[in-house]
């Protein structure tokens, strides 16, 4: 039950229908007895400022944004990170005395849940998520990186981007041409498409699918999906919020498939 002393936090996107990641951090805020709750905001483009706006003055202290608005976001904050600054990418807002303070946060979640270093990757896609990772990838002490894009023009800029100690190579890809990874142990995929197919993987490659419904090509490895990420993303925003660190959570996949809801009425008194 929501009450007035109730901690709100939102997710908003344009299409959060099937969404779970609300049952996720809503599992964590319930197994740690906190009177918090994330509330999914459905909220079309064109309603996104004015929607903002109306959160500076509300019981809401922290909203994550879907993907679909981490670069559309920037110009109604009223402060933002030296990251976010950099790259006009945001997906995490906190509302402090009335006024809106963007981050960037889904890069550093990644690295705070898989050990790169050492490890040969596969970075496919030219996006705004691939350019903010490449932009951080110093400090992850790889072996070496392979930037594939639907074109080599497209992977210029990931390439200018990375330290110039880090070897690397570049590859294109297409829906009637496979993705070599038989040299890399972990594979990003930082697009949409549903069209990729890959060549050389085995059971020991590990999949990074930022999307939340991934691929079923990488099922033959390992995989972390954007709910993994994303669960991770809220305990990392639970310790900064509670002070406390949160429990090491093995069996959340459950609430993905189980008929799992936390009670988000919104009450009066």
């Amino acid at each position: 039950m929501i009450e007035k002393s109730t901690i709100l936090f939102a997710l908003i996107g344009d299409n959060l229908a099937y969404d779970k990641r609300p049952q996720l951090a809503n599992y964590l805020y319930g197994l740690m007895d906190e009177n918090c709750a994330l509330i999914p905001m459905n909220i079309r483009p064109d309603d996104l400022a004015f929607t903002l706006k109306g959160l500076k003055k509300s019981q809401f202290s922290t909203i994550f944004l879907d993907r679909c608005y981490h670069e559309t976001v920037f110009p109604y904050l009223d402060h933002y990170s030296p990251f976010s600054a950099a790259t006009h990418l945001v997906d995490t807002i906190t509302i402090r005395d009335g006024e809106l303070y963007g981050d960037y946060t889904l890069i550093d979640d990644l690295f705070s849940t898989v050990c790169f270093e050492g490890k040969s990757l596969t970075l496919i896609g030219a996006t705004p998520l691939a350019l903010a990772f490449v932009q951080k990838v110093e400090t992850l002490f790889l072996s070496s990186i392979c930037c594939v894009t639907q074109t080599l023009e497209e992977s210029s800029p990931l390439i200018e981007a990375l330290p110039s100690s880090l070897p690397f190579s570049s590859d294109w890809f297409s829906s009637s041409r496979a993705i070599d990874v038989a040299q890399s142990e972990i594979i990003i995929n930082t697009t949409s498409s549903k069209n990729l197919s890959f060549k050389g993987a085995t059971e020991k490659n590990l999949f990074i699918d930022f999307s939340l419904t991934p691929l079923q090509e990488f099922s033959q490895g390992e995989i972390i999906t954007g709910y993994d990420i994303a669960m991770r993303t809220f305990q990392n925003h639970y310790r900064n919020i509670f002070h406390k660190n949160p429990p090491m959570i093995t069996d959340y996949r459950d609430v993905l498939t189980e008929d799992f809801t936390r009670e988000c009425q919104l009450t009066k008194g």
